[in-house]
């Protein structure tokens, strides 16, 4: 028996957006790095790729790959909604809780502790 095996190209995903889009993604990216006083330069070293691709990106040739998002995302504690769309919730409480997770990065065992015990008193006190 003869099998037929057909290849199909996947279509979609970020590279799949029209070129209207790609530009309004790459200003918003490039609003954004600007709010955070860096060159282009500087964000690409962040996201492991040059600058002339960071500027091809912002011109709207280029997306940035999901993994690249999710590093932005992650170095400035930003919600993926703000990045993309423009959302500015800097006071979210996604973004709250991921900056208060970035606080607790690096305690110790002890302080871990030391701070569970005063959110208890705090949560208390609020309920109450």
């Amino acid at each position: 028996m003869k099998v037929l095996i057909m290849k199909t190209k996947v279509t979609g995903g970020m590279n799949a957006l029209d070129i209207n889009e790609k530009k309004r993604l790459g200003s918003l990216l490039k609003s954004f790095r600007e709010s955070r006083g860096l060159n282009q330069e500087e964000l690409a070293q962040i996201l492991g790729c040059t600058g002339q691709y960071v500027s091809d990106v912002e011109r709207g040739k280029y997306c940035l790959s999901l993994r690249k998002y999710m590093t932005i995302c992650e170095h400035f504690g930003v919600s993926s909604d703000e990045l993309l769309y423009g959302n500015s919730k800097a006071y979210s409480e996604y973004d709250i809780r991921n900056r208060i997770i970035r606080q607790i990065d690096g305690l110790s065992a002890r302080q871990i502790e030391l701070l569970e015990e005063q959110i208890g008193l705090m949560k208390r006190m609020f309920a109450g």
